[in-house]
């Protein structure tokens, strides 16, 4: 049985998530660094790191209206992040039983790898920092409606006050 140590550091104000081999490694926050282990009885594993928000997933819309109503129309609602900066990094690394992979956060810029890593049987295949596109068309996506919902409301009560003043 093999086990892997991932050690991510530099993480701080990023939610991240650690698939090994398509299983997700549980993690544990220590200030700006992650310390997760995965056992396997695989001599390689393929590691990938990604980050999450909460425009990702295949139910956000759904979600986001829910937090919206939920919220007496967005009013109570936290904001969501335009431009959002995501990672993703993806590598197969060798093990010998018990190895140790660190992997540390060093670069913040968008032309240049987002980690680095100091196992040297680390076969990187994705190291990148990048501005999520997907997630600011939702974003646009979502203040129009949010807007229009807004609109429709302040017409209805609009029209009820007007209907109400007629009666008198």
């Amino acid at each position: 049985m093999n086990e892997l140590t991932i050690i991510l550091k530099n993480v701080k104000r990023f939610d991240i998530i650690v698939w090994a081999n398509n299983d997700e490694v549980i993690m544990k926050r220590k200030k700006d660094i992650l310390i997760g282990t995965y056992k396997t009885d695989k001599d390689k594993v393929d590691i990938n790191v990604t980050t999450i928000d909460e425009l990702s997933g295949k139910h956000w819309f759904f979600m986001q209206m829910i937090f919206f109503f939920v919220s007496i129309l967005g009013i109570f609602d936290k904001r969501v992040k335009a431009n959002i900066a995501k990672i993703d990094f993806t590598g197969t690394i060798s093990l010998n039983k018990n190895e140790t992979l660190e992997i540390a956060l060093v670069n913040k810029s968008f032309d240049k790898p987002a980690f680095e890593c100091n196992n040297s049987s680390m076969e990187i295949k994705l190291n990148r920092f990048y501005i999520d596109k997907e997630h600011n068309k939702r974003i646009k996506k979502l203040k129009t409606i949010k807007t229009i919902i807004w609109i429709i409301v302040i017409i209805t009560v609009l029209l009820l006050l007007f209907m109400l003043n007629k009666k008198n």
